[in-house]
């Protein structure tokens, strides 16, 4: 009834560097009876399949590290930037964007007590606090209730990013990489200034404001979680790239915590002109950004295998047998409810029958003297439709 792909590029067989389309079709079996779990569908594929993409379920990547979650990362984070000049104040950091200053400022004055508290102290305080024990107890599960959402707050640094050039967008990821060497306003050299021990992406991510994220080897890539968990507004340079829980169950609209960019806008971009993802975001007002950070604690909500904020989650739950608890179980079980005894599996099943009729009709028409309905592709013997891809877009 459910299979269950833990990986993007994982099947019941081996993909032998497929990509797109060819997996999910005849390494997944997305388009098959069973409810398909994975972390990866494209847009190319649930726009040509529609009905069967919808039969199954997107997840995140999967992030089990009970760090994340019960605040050790912040306090750790909080101790090796308490010397920096920018720990208590962001207005002090060279790299934070003007908008984040003007809200940093205003959330000071506006502070119930009047005393001249940083936002940086507020955040950090607001983010470690732990979840009010009786309306924890009123149900392992949440059903979406915004007071278990996590709080994030104006960040001391524009943007970060860091990535290998490999995969199918290596020249995006150069272009990205020399821009943000070069072009970040202080971003770049903040974090370098930054002590080793916080210099990896887990403590960068949880200061920036924004984070470019481009594709991976496949449409996706850990960093775009990684950065909803983290409270950074991730910017999608992937094309094919689907959220969870957006265009299959609804429950998400990506706009709402997400920005999306045309990645060929920059590719191949080495200096510093009026097209950078820098002076993208310098544009975007702090009432954009404060609705954009609304939005991803919601996502962050429904991403998170374990509640954030649980200072008692240990730092390996599913070692010590603590179960996942977050706002992702609450939604895997709402999904599998709504595809339970296979509701969504008629309207695949004519959708495939309507598209192998017409992938006949036209092989007829191509090959009127051939009985054998179907290309057999590459000598593997599966039939193939017209419309298969085997790239995805970046």
């Amino acid at each position: 009834h459910i299979l269950v792909m833990s990986e993007p590029c994982h099947g019941l067989t081996h993909p032998r560097n497929e990509r797109g389309n060819q997996v999910y079709l005849h390494s997944q079996y997305q388009t098959h009876s069973p409810i398909i779990i994975s972390v990866e569908l494209s847009k190319t594929f649930v726009s040509m399949y529609p009905n069967c993409a919808r039969k199954n379920i997107v997840l995140p990547y999967p992030n089990i590290d009970g760090m994340w979650f019960n605040g050790r990362f912040e306090s750790k984070m909080s101790n090796l930037t308490s010397r920096l000049d920018w720990h208590d104040d962001i207005a002090k950091s060279p790299a934070a964007l003007e908008a984040e200053r003007y809200a940093a400022r205003m959330a000071t004055v506006s502070s119930n007590n009047g005393d001249s508290v940083g936002i940086e102290q507020q955040q950090r305080q607001r983010e470690m606090q732990h979840i009010d024990s009786t309306a924890a107890a009123v149900s392992p599960f949440h059903h979406d209730d915004a007071a278990y959402y996590p709080k994030f707050h104006p960040r001391p640094i524009a943007q970060v990013y860091g990535a290998g050039h490999h995969g199918s967008c290596v020249a995006l990821r150069k272009s990205l990489t020399t821009t943000f060497d070069q072009c970040s306003a202080g971003s770049a050299a903040t974090i370098k200034s930054l002590p080793k021990k916080i210099r990896k992406s887990i403590f960068t991510y949880k200061q920036a404001t924004f984070c470019p994220c481009p594709g991976g080897d496949t449409p996706s890539a850990k960093r775009m979680f990684d950065a909803v968990l983290s409270g950074c507004i991730p910017i999608i340079l992937s094309e094919d790239f689907v959220w969870p829980f957006t265009e299959l169950d609804n429950k998400l609209n990506p706009n709402d915590f997400s920005i999306s960019l045309n990645a060929s806008d920059y590719v191949d971009n080495d200096k510093c002109s009026t097209n950078t993802i820098q002076s993208y975001i310098e544009t975007i007002p702090s009432s954009e950004i404060e609705r954009l950070r609304t939005g991803l604690s919601k996502a962050a909500y429904l991403f998170s295998w374990y509640r954030h904020g649980d200072v008692s989650l240990p730092n390996s739950p599913l070692r010590e047998g603590v179960l996942p608890n977050g706002g992702l179980v609450d939604a895997l079980i709402a999904a599998l409810e709504d595809r339970a005894e296979g509701r969504r599996w008629p309207a695949c099943k004519a959708e495939m029958d309507r598209k192998h009729q017409e992938h006949n009709k036209k092989q007829q028409q191509r090959h009127p003297q051939t009985k054998e309905h179907g290309r057999r592709g590459k000598g593997k013997g599966k039939r193939r439709l017209d419309d298969e891809v085997d790239a995805f877009k970046c």
